[in-house]
């Protein structure tokens, strides 16, 4: 999960609009090259998806924001999508993705990623 998490710290950085683009869509999903997870989690390209900005419906003890001297910084989620997840936020576009944040949230562990967790779709 290092390289999966690598990754989005690369993306935040370079296109420095993250904070942006989840305040403005609630939950943004993303595709990643090159991430150490079994074949059924990658598409037809090799990439695995990810959703970010889940916010846990109960209290997880994670503060949602830290005050910094320059400025305040978002803490965000990233969590794994299976091919199914993944292929449906494609489908269904800013629907699919609300969707998605919806079913998580019912789960328990919605913040969580795992390789063995069932898809929610």
């Amino acid at each position: 999960m290092y390289a999966l998490l690598w990754q989005v710290c690369l993306n935040a950085a370079d296109t420095g609009k993250f904070r942006a683009m989840i305040d403005q869509y609630g939950v943004i999903v993303t595709e990643l090259y090159d991430v150490n997870v079994p074949d059924t989690w990658k598409n037809s390209e090799g990439r695995v998806g990810v959703i970010l900005g889940l916010s846990e419906a109960s209290a997880s003890g994670v503060p949602s924001e830290v005050v910094l001297p320059l400025e305040p910084v978002r803490v965000v989620n990233v969590k794994l999508l299976t091919l199914a997840e993944l292929e449906y936020a494609a489908k269904h576009g800013a629907e699919g993705r609300a969707e998605l944040a919806r079913r998580f949230q019912s789960t328990p562990g919605a913040q969580r990623s795992s390789l063995t967790r069932p898809s929610v779709i």
